[in-house]
């Protein structure tokens, strides 16, 4: 067994906000989530590890299997519970079949366990258009505005969560298998966003989106803006 040298990238944390901070009581659920990019040489039940600090592991490892091969990302959660106040560096260790292990590069981030969170304010969601792509698929695209003074939420990383309504819609990373259908995960400079929706037409949904100190939330129904 042995350990590489060689760093691979570092974990997106999409629960933190541009300061660093995951507020758990605002954040949608009861786990951190972690996502980890499809590394090179990617193989079959590789496992992958992610470390918060020095004690707090991942687990049970994330194994590869084949229909991870050939995903963009991986998705990795930690319970909130285990996790205590504080300020964490968090990355990562690949394991291949022989035992052979890599890291990641590290990222930061403070964990804020309080029920006074930090300021939110109320974003306006609105769909401006969709791309129906075969009788399953859709992509949506949302504009973002403070619902205040109506500035666009331009240029900003965005988190968003799915909720059907009496309906089995759920967003997805790619369309087939197609890497041209990921989405930016940051607004545009229109303050628009995409989102790649699975379902039926007529299917509805809620969808919340969290943008910094900003949240909005809009039913959708597929195949109607």
């Amino acid at each position: 067994m042995s350990t590489e040298k060689k760093l691979m990238s570092p974990p997106i944390l999409p629960q933190r906000d541009s300061n660093g901070i995951i507020y758990i009581y605002d954040v949608f659920h009861d786990v951190f989530q972690i996502e980890v990019n499809r590394y090179n040489s990617v193989h079959v039940l590789d496992q992958i590890v992610v470390h918060v600090g020095t004690y707090i592991n991942s687990f049970p490892p994330y194994t590869i299997d084949i229909q991870d091969v050939h995903l963009p990302r991986y998705l990795i959660t930690i319970p909130f519970s285990a996790i205590n106040s504080g300020k964490y560096d968090v990355f990562y260790t690949v394991t291949n079949f022989a035992g052979n292990k890599a890291n990641s590069e590290s990222v930061s981030v403070q964990f804020v366990r309080t029920n006074q969170s930090h300021p939110q304010y109320t974003a306006n969601l609105t769909a401006v258009g969709y791309q129906s792509i075969g009788d399953a698929y859709e992509i949506l695209t949302i504009q973002m505005n403070d619902s205040k003074t109506l500035e666009l939420i331009k240029n900003t990383p965005f988190y968003c969560e799915i909720t059907p309504n009496n309906s089995s819609v759920s967003k997805i990373t790619e369309i087939g298998e197609n890497p041209d259908t990921i989405q930016n995960t940051v607004t545009n400079e229109y303050g628009q966003l995409k989102i790649n929706l699975q379902g039926q037409s007529g299917d509805s949904c809620t969808i919340k989106v969290a943008a910094e100190d900003y949240t909005g939330i809009i039913n959708h129904t597929i195949g109607t803006i």
